[in-house]
């Protein structure tokens, strides 16, 4: 997960994505960035300020639970899975619990 931090950083990811206008892209790697840095009490890189306060204007789900939403006709998995949202995520309108397997 360090090595994530790192790329990120060196190749000023985010910063592209967005510029490119990426924007889930962007917001996913920084909602990343920071969810690991706070893991490992890494201060927030703040040359990614400016995007903090941005978000998606349509909520982002795993494809699974919008293919079991839409089989069931119900949206109750999308709203159990946004309790369980990852807050670094959620702020984006983007829903994830699970990132072990960044790199």
């Amino acid at each position: 997960m360090l090595n994530f931090i790192k790329n990120i950083l060196l190749n000023d990811s985010i910063s592209n994505y967005y510029n490119k206008g990426w924007y889930a892209e962007a917001l996913y790697s920084l909602a990343c960035l920071d969810y690991i840095s706070k893991l490992n009490n890494i201060p927030l890189a703040k040359e990614y300020n400016a995007y903090r306060n941005k978000k998606l204007k349509k909520t982002i789900f795993p494809r699974d639970t919008i293919l079991i939403s839409k089989l069931t006709k119900n949206e109750n998995e999308k709203n159990n899975i946004i309790k369980r949202a990852i807050p670094e995520f959620l702020k984006y309108n983007i829903i994830e619990t699970n990132i072990n397997n960044v790199q």
